[in-house]
């Protein structure tokens, strides 16, 4: 068996609407739900990665990134006989198009705005649940 790492980028979407934050969250076709991400392209930066994984994945156009800081997700899986080491760091930001989603057919199955105090229960896996308290206590920082 041998183990792989994988590195992936990812925006965090928000929105503010009627006195409340939401994030977009999405599901797999695998099944499991969180936040738009895929591999970096030859010449990309991390956040260029992020910005067209997000476009490709959601339609979602990043306006301004909210954060100074990166927020990453650490998990393994197997694939196979090898153990993959993944690595996902995000960066949080506002869309410019809000209500235009269109979600990727062949990787999206479901994507949706999700009030902040309802996102935890829309995550599946505890790692992203871990990552999101440390974006929402970060943003509660500032002002969006």
């Amino acid at each position: 068996m041998a183990e792989k790492k994988d590195n992936s980028y990812g925006i965090i979407p928000v929105k503010v609407q009627d006195g409340g934050s939401y994030f977009f969250v999405i599901q797999h076709l695998s099944g499991y739900s969180g936040f738009p991400k895929g591999h970096m392209e030859p010449n990309e930066t991390e956040f260029e990665a992020a910005c067209r994984e997000l476009l490709e994945e959601t339609n979602l156009i990043v306006d301004k990134t909210l954060l100074d800081k990166t927020f990453e997700e650490n998990y393994t899986f197997n694939v196979h006989t090898d153990t993959v080491i993944k690595n996902v760091k995000y960066f949080v930001a506002t869309v410019e198009n809000p209500d235009d989603a269109f979600l990727q057919q062949d990787e999206i199955s479901d994507g949706q705005w999700v009030r902040a105090e309802y996102v935890l229960n829309a995550l599946t896996y505890d790692e992203a649940k871990r990552l999101f308290k440390e974006v929402t206590d970060a943003l509660k920082l500032i002002e969006i």
